[in-house]
């Protein structure tokens, strides 16, 4: 069946008000020391936001499914885990592969380094940088990692194109698109590459907090 086509008119305006002021009241900004069960929480009234968004318009079949989510996510506090929610299980067994703000994070990590690098620092000089910041970035770690290699091994992966995780390919295609082929200082260079560590230690230290890792 052919959806209703939607009118661009003083309707669409008011629901879209509406719906945007919702969502943003919700996700703009993540609350200090928020669990994932607080954030969970955040995305399911976001997503009954923009259904009643598409109830509004006449577009029932949209705002079901959308309902749908966001109480398949809501069933999560309460243990029931929907098919679709569930992870896919991995043949051969073997640890789980990272999660993709991990990946992120270590992505920043990475991008730090290769800003070190392009402002003249030895790897020793990086080291004594990241260990800085060590309490955060440690937990980016896998088991029995060394924090002293680990991020020259992420830069090298995602460069190299090794890592599959779209988070961090993404990310580094993000940074050579808009800083790979600038012209920068030295001190430039070292402090983006401040920037990006401070960027990978908060979020680090994000991920603790909503009990990611």
């Amino acid at each position: 069946m052919t959806p209703k086509r939607i009118e661009l008119d003083d309707r669409f305006a008011a629901a879209f008000s509406r719906c945007i002021t919702s969502v943003n009241a919700r996700l703009a900004v993540a609350p200090p020391g928020e669990t994932a069960e607080d954030k969970r929480q955040r995305y399911v009234l976001s997503l009954a936001a923009i259904g009643k968004f598409f109830g509004d318009l006449d577009q029932p079949n949209v705002a079901k499914e959308l309902q749908w989510l966001a109480t398949a996510l809501f069933d999560l506090d309460d243990g029931t885990t929907h098919p679709v929610l569930m992870a896919r299980k991995r043949e051969g067994g073997g640890r789980r592969p990272d999660s993709g703000e991990v990946w992120s994070a270590r992505a920043k990590v990475a991008i730090a380094v290769e800003c070190f690098h392009r402002a003249g620092k030895l790897d020793s000089a990086i080291d004594v940088l990241i260990r800085k910041k060590r309490a955060a970035l440690e937990r980016l770690l896998r088991p029995g990692a060394d924090l002293k290699t680990a991020p020259f091994g992420w830069l090298e992966q995602i460069k190299s194109g090794q890592t599959t995780n779209l988070h961090a390919r993404g990310r580094w295609e993000m940074f050579e698109m808009h800083f790979g082929s600038q012209a920068r200082t030295v001190p430039e260079w070292a402090d983006l590459g401040n920037q990006m560590l401070e960027s990978a230690a908060a979020d680090a230290s994000r991920l603790v907090a909503s009990e990611i890792i």
